[in-house]
C-alpha cells in the first residue's frame, strides 16, 4: 500500500484539478462530470489495491499448500523409500505408522488428516482461482494454514508415538 501511495496522490491531484476545471468551465454539467470522474478514479484505485492483495493472498495460499505437500511428501518417503535407513525405520522402529488400522490414536488421526489434506490439495487450485474477494481468500488462507499446522503436529506426534510403542 505504501508503494502505491505516490501514484494514488498523483491520481487524486489530477482528478481534483480536472474536476475544478470542469466545474468552473461547465457549471452544473461540470459538477455531474466531476462526480463521475471522482467515482471512476476511486473505483480504479481501490480495484488495483484489491487485485494486488488478491494476488498476494493467492501466493500465500500456495506457500501454505506447499507446507502441506512437504509433509505429505515426507510421509510418502517414509512409506515407499528404498533407502536402507528408511526401510529400517519403517520396519524396526515405526511399523505402526504404516498401519492404517493402528490402535495408536495419533497414528489413526494422522492417517485421516493425511487423506483429508490430499483431497484438499487436489481441489485447491480450482478453489483458489475461483475465489475473487479478499475476504474469501483470507478465509481460505486461514484454513490452509490451519491444515498445515495441524498436519505437522499430527505427523510429529504419530512418529513419536509409533516409535514409543515399540519400546513397550
Amino acid at each position: 500500500m505504501v508503494r502505491s501511495l505516490p501514484k494514488t496522490l498523483i491520481i487524486t491531484a489530477l482528478v481534483l484539478t480536472l474536476s475544478w476545471m470542469l466545474i468552473g468551465t461547465l457549471g452544473r454539467l461540470g459538477v455531474v462530470i466531476a462526480v463521475l470522474l471522482v467515482i471512476t478514479a476511486t473505483v480504479t484505485v481501490m480495484r488495483q489495491d484489491s487485485e494486488r492483495e488478491i494476488a498476494s493472498l493467492r501466493r500465500s495460499v500456495d506457500l501454505s499448500a506447499t507446507d502441506i505437500a512437504t509433509i505429505l511428501d515426507d510421509w510418502d518417503e517414509f512409506r515407499y523409500s528404498r533407502d536402507p535407513a528408511r526401510i529400517r525405520d519403517r520396519q524396526l522402529h515405526r511399523p505402526e505408522l504404516c498401519d492404517t488400522g493402528s490402535g495408536i490414536s495419533s497414528v489413526s488421526r494422522f492417517h485421516a488428516a493425511a487423506g483429508s489434506c490430499e483431497r484438499f490439495l487436489r481441489h485447491l487450485p480450482e478453489r483458489t482461482s475461483s475465489l475473487t474477494t479478499v475476504a474469501a481468500l483470507t478465509e481460505l488462507l486461514h484454513e490452509t494454514d490451519q491444515r498445515a499446522l495441524s498436519l505437522q503436529r499430527l505427523w510429529d506426534r504419530a512418529r513419536q508415538d509409533s516409535a514409543n510403542s515399540r519400546h513397550h
